[in-house]
């Protein structure tokens, strides 16, 4: 039985939204009641034959799914996409990765015509992404040259090519399709290196974690078609220190190896250091023991317990961690194989709390690294100080009788962290530990209670999906959604309040009144809101230079608004064409989330993409354009944001100015930039 696409988009609501009525849908959906019982009829029949519970609804006339059919979505279909994978078009960054890796891995001769067929461009969109692939391959001292006999080829050190294959598999692997398009190149050479690798994880009895191995297994096949196809690595490119010998997997790779290949010690050598650099889960290996690290480890615990005044319960457990941890890190710092795409210490630079572990972490790592004679860079300090952090929160809440939530969301840091501030103002009576991708998730070994999710998961505890940007009355339906789910709150409660208040005063408005005791009861179940010292953070009205606002009558599609929306940064340097390009791309989509209360649309990207300043624009259309997503759009907000650790108060007046009614009216009946101004001035006096 076929799923229509209106059916389907139903569902989707409802797993994000079961508190709805049929008058919810009505509204978001823009249908009739009848095109709603229709497709709900469609859905429940689809349903029923594929054996999940139908779409019922309770006394009080919201709708309820099961967790068993939000299983079946998030094993269904894909996280990012719910729709046919033809329809899925890689953006012009992705294909530019993609002609990469097919350079690094292909024997034969590549022609522009071979390339038009990859990637299924135009001759022009195909040059246009070879010159994106360039600048990819440039901070790696590499080129892609051509000529008549051989075609397209990356040219410069091999070293060079292996350490870029590293990252290449990295950034495809967070590409939505790029392990497909990694398997299409390999072929049947996929399964021989990822059964190597599992071969070297029982006979090292080690586990690696879920990301180590699928990346270790991409970068080990690229690896091998290198060196079988004739691109030798060089003696004077690579020396290797006496130690690698000695460890176990430098025993064990040659054993496979020997079985199974012919390869010069250059290679192998070569690819005993990617498995000493893959990061492990569980591990028996105990090279590191010795004496003097040891004590170099007990020191910096001490110092650590010294400089933020606890007392670790379990050193034992903490150093077990720690050597875990130091194994590859020592390895990736030793032979300078850290990579610049680990956002770790970006994100550390965003959060006031973890920026001041940062820097006690830099204060008393000097035993451990004098005992290894390295120098750890930047985002190796980083990952030591999550798990540091991470003994913080065990040693600071008591979690027993604690809810431990955590929050999935595939989407970038900002539209993240935005929707973990929000969740933690919902309930502050939660303990929120974690953000993941849904990828971490599906293999996170940690103790949790509720997942709160934009994006279908698979799990046997309590989750919730959640749109990253939510209205007031949506986190109301929220927070009544979790409470029910939780024995704490009573939806029927609300209905019998008001049968008895009507028995004495006349309702005029039923449905506001409902609305009002819904707040008032959930207001009682969670705790006062922690206040947080935010007056050292940039307020909304600092990142608008001036002549950031724009005001016009229309414009042709929401593609001219933004970039119309755009130009005062591009003409002030705060950003480049390549941004613009980016958020017009990144906005091209029915599953974007850049939208701010009813009619704000806030497009933003990553630094990488064009960004050279802070600083937001804003653009008011008397007529509004309609997005992808089918919202009507009447303010574009643009946001430029290369300072990651202090835009969140402006992030959150923002929202809060997008779900003030009566500003967004004043905005909307400005004449004048000024009048706007006034009220973004005051949107930043509000605290948060």
């Amino acid at each position: 039985m076929f799923l229509d696409k209106r059916s389907l988009e139903i569902i989707k609501i409802l797993l994000k939204y079961p508190h709805l009525k049929s008058k919810d849908l009505e509204e978001k959906l823009s249908l009739s009641r009848r095109q709603i019982t229709y497709s709900i009829e469609k859905a429940n029949g689809w349903l029923e034959a594929n054996g999940l519970p139908v779409i019922q609804r309770n006394n009080a006339g919201t709708f309820l799914l099961t967790q068993k059919v939000q299983n079946y979505f998030a094993e269904q279909m894909q996280w990012t996409c719910w729709e046919s994978e033809t329809d899925y078009i890689p953006t012009e960054q992705e294909r530019s990765l993609m002609i990469v890796l097919y350079l690094i891995d292909t024997s034969e001769e590549v022609s522009l015509a071979h390339l038009m067929d990859l990637l299924k461009v135009s001759k022009n969109t195909a040059l246009s992404d070879v010159k994106l692939a360039m600048k990819y391959i440039e901070p790696f001292k590499l080129a892609i040259t051509y000529s008549r006999m051989r075609g397209y080829c990356i040219s410069g050190e091999e070293i060079a090519a292996r350490r870029l294959i590293r990252k290449l598999v990295m950034d495809l692997l967070e590409m939505y399709h790029g392990s497909d398009f990694m398997d299409e190149l390999l072929g049947e050479r996929r399964e021989g290196t990822f059964a190597l690798v599992r071969e070297m994880e029982q006979l090292l009895n080690i586990k690696y974690t879920d990301q180590s191995l699928d990346v270790l297994s991409y970068v080990i096949a690229f690896n091998l078609s290198r060196a079988q196809n004739n691109h030798q690595l060089s003696k004077k490119s690579m020396t290797l220190h006496t130690d690698i010998k000695d460890t176990r997997e430098y025993r064990t790779v040659q054993q496979i190896l020997e079985a199974h290949m012919s390869l010069s010690d250059l290679e192998r050598n070569w690819l005993i250091l990617q498995f000493l650099m893959a990061n492990i889960q569980q591990s028996a290996i105990h090279d590191f023991e010795e004496t003097r690290l040891k004590e170099a480890v007990e020191l910096v615990i001490s110092l650590f317990e010294d400089k933020v005044f606890i007392k670790v319960s379990d050193r034992r457990i903490l150093m077990e961690r720690l050597f875990m941890h130091l194994r590859p890190a020592y390895y990736r710092s030793r032979y300078h194989l850290n990579l610049e795409v680990d956002s770790y210490e970006a994100f550390i630079r965003g959060d006031d709390n973890l920026l001041i572990l940062f820097n006690i972490i830099q204060e008393i790592i000097y035993p451990i690294e004098e005992s290894l004679h390295v120098r750890f860079p930047q985002n190796e300090l980083a990952l030591l100080t999550f798990l540091f952090g991470t003994e913080l929160v065990n040693q600071g809440i008591s979690l027993k009788n604690k809810t431990i939530a955590v929050v999935v969301c595939p989407n970038g840091l900002t539209i993240s962290r935005l929707l973990k501030h929000t969740l933690k103002d919902l309930f502050p009576d939660f303990v929120f530990t974690e953000t993941l991708s849904s990828r971490e998730f599906s293999n996170y070994p940690s103790r949790y209670d509720i997942a709160f999710t934009s994006v279908p998961v698979t799990t046997d505890k309590l989750s919730f999906l959640v749109e990253p940007l939510m209205s007031d009355s949506e986190k109301i339906g929220l927070k009544r959604q979790v409470y029910q789910k939780l024995g704490l709150y009573d939806d029927e409660a609300v209905q019998r309040i008001m049968e008895v208040v009507k028995q004495y005063t006349q309702v005029t408005d039923e449905e506001s009144l409902e609305q009002a005791l819904h707040q008032v009861v959930l207001a009682n179940k969670s705790e006062t809101k922690a206040v947080t010292d935010q007056n050292t953070l940039p307020d909304l009205n600092s990142y608008f230079p001036q002549d950031a606002i724009q005001m016009i009558d229309s414009a042709e599609d929401w593609k001219e608004a933004l970039a119309l929306a755009c130009s005062p940064l591009l003409k002030r340097g705060i950003i480049t064409e390549n941004y613009i390009d980016a958020l017009i791309a990144e906005n091209d989509t029915e599953e974007s989330y850049s939208f701010l209360g009813d009619c704000m649309a806030i497009p933003h990207s990553s630094v990488e993409k064009g960004v050279l300043s802070d600083g937001f624009a804003l653009l008011i259309l008397k007529k509004p354009v309609q997005f992808r997503n089918r919202k009507q759009i009447r303010i574009i907000t643009p946001l430029a944001i290369l300072n990651q650790s202090v835009h969140l108060k402006a992030i959150i007046q923002l929202n809060q100015l997008a779900e003030d009614e009566v500003a967004i009216n004043s905005m909307l009946a400005a004449v004048e930039p000024t009048v706007i101004r006034e009220i973004i001035k005051e949107a930043s006096k509000k605290k948060v």
